[in-house]
Order: C-alpha cells, then structure tokens, then sequence
C-alpha cells in the first residue's frame, strides 16, 4: 500500500483542549504532523468538517500553543478517532508544533 500523507508523523500521547462549537472539550493527541493531528475524545460535539482551535502544552519549559483546524474525519462510538487538518500553516502555534516535531522526530 502506497503512503498518501504529505507529512511524517510522530506518535505522542499529549492532552490537548479543543475549543469546537464554544465548548472546551479535552482530548489527547496520537499522532502530530506538520500538517494536522489525529486524536481522541468522547465528546459529541466534534464531527466532521467542525472548524476547531487546539490548545496544547508540548513541554513544561514552554507556553501552551493553540493552532486551528478542520475535522476532516471522525469515527463514531464512545470514543471517537478525530483527524484534524491544520488550517493556519503560518501561525507561531504551527511554528512551535513544526519545531517539536523536528525536536522529537528523529
């Protein structure tokens, strides 16, 4: 099978906060690319094409960041796999995410 993905992605485990709709919903990051993020959460609000914001705390010694995005998937049950593209590739959150990447990508 031929790989699609335009970006190398890096597993992590990282808690995140959406803001989806005016909620703050938690959810925990899987994998982050340069070019979105797949999750999950138990939250119903997050469904397809839902414009959202993502907060993150990628370490200690810095700021949280925020990034937004598209839902571009999202699976249905109890827990939900939430695919997520980025939408504003130019912003200081997408540049921190694009430096922790290359930090912890090896």
């Amino acid at each position: 099978m031929q790989e699609r993905r335009r970006f190398k992605r890096l597993d992590v485990n990282l808690p995140v906060t959406l803001r989806c709709k005016g909620s703050l919903i938690p959810a925990t990051v899987l994998n982050v690319s340069c070019g979105g993020m797949c999750l999950f959460t138990d939250h119903p609000e997050v469904t397809d094409e839902n414009n959202v914001e993502v907060i993150v705390d990628l370490s200690a010694a810095e700021l949280d960041i925020s990034v937004r995005g598209r839902v571009v998937r999202a699976t249905s049950g109890m827990q939900k796999k939430v695919g997520i593209r980025f939408t504003n590739l130019y912003s200081v959150g997408h540049k921190a995410i694009e430096k922790y990447i290359r930090k912890h990508g090896n």
